[in-house]
């Protein structure tokens, strides 16, 4: 499993021993025909009401906000609160959140940096699943999901270093996602908001929030080797280096549709695609950097754009340059 690095502590994010786990809702599931797939699904939710593991299918409420305790300084930014091991799974988190507590409160003191590892995770082959309607507050990553398909992320808030982080997941839903960063201490880090490594035919929709770090390089979205996904009706905020960029597309990332955003950059380049990358839709897009001269509200570094296609968007550079130069790069590819 792949994870973005924000940092050496958190290299493998690991649940407790100490989990419950959690059955379908006088579910015995054997993976049988459809039908009884929807019977399952149709039965009264499973109430949860800890951190655990989901080891079947069915439906899930959050009963009440889940709390994981954080033992000592070996547990620091490294355990998990909920994962999700079966497929077919729904939870409902009912407006409840998943938050961090420490059996010394002196640990969860800001200056010691985050103390939940993984909010939510959904395990490798856990396809089919659906979180919505909740929190996640205090955690190094908010969601975690790993080789999985069709799942769904929707109408939640994630107070979180890195938001929501997908690896080699396809033709799957995020909608509806408010994100704060969680890493308010000195030289914190807080973002991305979405990372996204390898996979496809994704469609992201109605993301919100700001990100940044006063050293190092932090992207708003990073889509690393990701095709055909959809991004709309996101609205970013960045703070970071002038080499960052609030949303993009690199290892070649291609075929991807960004459309009808609302981006601000106070340095880095807006909108970024990076050498390798070819057919990307980038269409009606409103985009606004402060940003000395040599830095971009649109930059791609394939020769001419390569086959990449700019149309309707609007670049501006409020920083330190002539307002009538168009703040892209090539502007010859702006249409």
């Amino acid at each position: 499993m792949r994870y973005l690095a924000v940092g050496a502590a958190v290299a493998l994010l690991l649940i407790g021993s100490n989990a419950k786990v959690f059955a379908g809702a006088n579910t015995k599931w054997s993976g049988g025909s459809n039908a009884k797939e929807s019977a399952s699904q149709s039965q009264v939710p499973t109430a949860i009401t800890e951190c655990g593991d989901i080891t079947q299918a069915g439906n899930y409420v959050v009963e009440n906000d889940l709390v994981l305790l954080v033992a000592g300084q070996q547990d620091f930014g490294m355990d998990t609160c909920l994962t999700i091991s079966a497929s077919r799974v729904k939870i409902d988190m009912g407006g409840n959140s998943i938050g961090v507590a420490c059996s010394d409160p002196f640990l969860c003191l800001p200056q010691f940096g985050v103390p939940g590892g993984i909010g939510i995770l959904v395990a490798a082959g856990s396809d089919s699943v659906s979180i919505s309607n909740g929190a996640v507050d205090n955690y190094v990553y908010g969601i975690v999901a790993d080789q999985d398909y069709y799942m769904s992320l929707t109408n939640l808030e994630l107070t979180a270093v890195v938001g929501v982080t997908l690896n080699d997941v396809s033709l799957s839903t995020v909608n509806g996602i408010t994100y704060f960063g969680a890493d308010d201490d000195e030289h914190g880090t807080n973002g991305p908001l979405l990372y996204v490594s390898g996979g496809s035919h994704n469609l992201f929709n109605n993301l919100s929030g700001a990100t940044g770090t006063d050293i190092g390089l932090v992207d708003a979205v990073e889509i690393d080797g990701s095709n055909a996904n959809s991004f709309s009706q996101l609205n970013l905020e960045n703070d970071s280096s002038c080499t960052n960029a609030a949303l993009a597309l690199s290892g070649g990332s291609s075929f991807n549709l960004v459309a009808s955003n609302t981006i601000v950059d106070d340095c880095g380049a807006g909108i970024e695609v990076d050498t390798g990358g070819r057919l990307n839709f980038i269409v009606g897009n409103t985009v606004t950097t402060i940003s000395p001269p040599d830095v971009f509200a649109m930059l791609d570094e394939n020769p001419k754009c390569g086959s990449d296609f700019w149309f309707l968007n609007t670049f501006t550079n409020e920083g330190d340059r002539d307002p009538s130069i168009i703040s892209a790069s090539p502007s010859s590819c702006i249409h």
